[in-house]
């Protein structure tokens, strides 16, 4: 059963994670894939076969959610240079349309209106004056959308294996 929402605490603020749309999210994690394949296939990198070896080792004691949840997290940091403003801005409003604060009541609250203006105004955080919070948050909501993706292709590889 797919979990549909998620809580997580960022700054002592309390956040709930819903999933994006299946379209948006699949959107991001096609973006998200294809600079990154760009970007490694312009790079010269040259690796032993020992330091492979050790790096999936490494990776091999992560369970299967913390190597997604990883590569999410990676690839949306290598995009960042990647991307045009405007591409990178819209990844940003569909990560932070599907998140809501809680409030005074554990109600939870829009973080954003579909127009982009922030709806924190009035609570106990205001997301449009902390910037590391709206950071960790979109990276938050871009794991929790996106690592299904990879956690379902590496099924499927290891069924097919």
């Amino acid at each position: 059963m797919r979990i549909l929402t998620k809580d997580v605490t960022i700054g002592g603020q309390r956040y709930q994670l819903n999933l994006m749309t299946p379209a948006d999210a699949s959107w991001i994690k096609n973006l998200l894939v294809s600079v990154v394949i760009k970007q490694m296939n312009g790079a010269n990198q040259t690796q032993s076969p020992e330091q492979d070896a050790k790096q999936q080792a490494e990776l091999a004691k992560l369970s299967r959610e913390e190597r997604a949840e990883g590569a999410v997290a990676i690839q949306w940091m290598m995009c960042a240079s990647a991307l045009s403003e405007d591409v990178y801005k819209r990844v940003q409003r569909c990560a932070l349309l599907s998140c809501r604060v809680y409030d005074q009541n554990g109600a939870p609250s829009l973080v954003m209106f579909p127009d982009g203006r922030w709806a924190t105004k009035g609570l106990t955080v205001d997301l449009a004056q902390d910037g590391p919070a709206v950071d960790e948050l979109i990276g938050e909501a871009l794991k929790f959308s996106i690592a299904p993706f990879f956690i379902a292709a590496e099924s499927r590889a290891e069924a097919g294996s």
